[in-house]
C-alpha cells in the first residue's frame, strides 16, 4: 500500500499557518484516486472530500470521504 495518486487532506488553521492534521484516503483497487472536490459543512465540524476511485471490482467508482474538522 503506497501513497502515490491517494487523495491527501490536510487541516489548517489559516490565519497562523499551523497544519492540525493530515489524512490519506487510499481506494479499494489500491490505485490511483484523485479528489475533485472539497465541502465544509455549515458549522466547520465536517470536512467532506469527493472524487474518483477504481473499485475492487469494477473499473470506475466514486468516493466521497467524511472527517472530523
Amino acid at each position: 500500500m503506497g501513497t502515490a495518486g491517494d487523495y491527501a487532506t490536510v487541516a489548517c488553521i489559516a490565519s497562523i499557518g499551523r497544519r492540525l492534521w493530515v489524512s490519506r484516503y487510499e481506494g479499494p483497487a489500491h490505485q490511483s484516486d484523485q479528489a475533485t472536490a472539497l465541502a465544509v459543512s455549515p458549522a466547520g465540524a465536517m470536512a467532506f472530500v469527493i472524487g474518483e476511485t477504481t473499485g475492487a471490482s469494477s473499473d470506475f467508482d466514486y468516493a466521497t470521504v467524511a472527517y472530523s474538522a
